[in-house]
């Protein structure tokens, strides 16, 4: 059964992590039929989920034999999205959490704006007892985000939407910048679309 969305979230070793961003993603509001695709990249001993268990989501579960680092849990995650034919496909990682509107907001933006083909948030950075300690600041238009591009990677992964028919076109992401995989993916998106916040 195809989907709109897949929320793709690489986990390594951090059951309590999955667990508490699977509970942010169970607790928002879904505008469209989704998906959560969790990887498991090579924990030992593997994470213990049962997707079941997170009815109302769908949890589909990949379980990588070795860890492959974030690139290929990623790549194996955008896999998964596009066999669901997934025409959003969001990102989050292990121990985040989410607002309950961001899938509405962001889902409202592709909706209207077929060139964008990434939408970012703002991200609460916060500490163990949930104090922030900084906020990540997105750029608000298609030209912001171009110009700060050249200076530091402006477009916040963990908030991100991206629309699977660019990276159709673009491709997954590249093994060639460890840590940078979404800068080098985001320019790449950014020659054939466009970014909002």
């Amino acid at each position: 059964m195809s989907v709109d969305l897949a929320f793709v979230i690489p986990v390594y070793q951090d059951q309590a992590g999955a667990e508490e961003t699977l509970e942010s993603l169970r607790q928002a509001d879904w505008p469209v039929s989704g998906a959560v695709v969790l990887v498991d990249d090579g924990s030992n001993p593997a994470l213990a989920i049962r997707p079941t268990e997170w009815a109302p989501l769908r949890v589909e579960l990949v379980r990588l034999s070795e860890n492959q680092g974030i690139e290929g849990a990623l790549n194996a995650g955008l896999a998964r999205a596009r066999q669901l034919e997934a025409k959003y496909i969001a990102r989050v990682d292990a121990k985040d959490t989410i607002r309950g509107d961001r899938l509405t907001k962001q889902i409202g933006i592709m909706e209207t704006r077929p060139r964008v083909g990434i939408v970012t948030s703002d991200i609460d950075f916060v500490d163990g007892a949930g104090r922030q300690l900084f906020r990540f600041v997105g750029p608000r238009t298609d030209r912001e985000a171009r110009r700060r591009m050249h200076i530091n990677s402006c477009l916040g992964h963990t908030g991100s939407m991206l629309r699977a028919k660019f990276l159709d076109e673009v491709g997954q992401y590249s093994r060639d910048y460890p840590a940078a995989e979404d800068y080098d993916l985001f320019f790449r998106l950014l020659a054939v679309s466009e970014a909002w916040c």
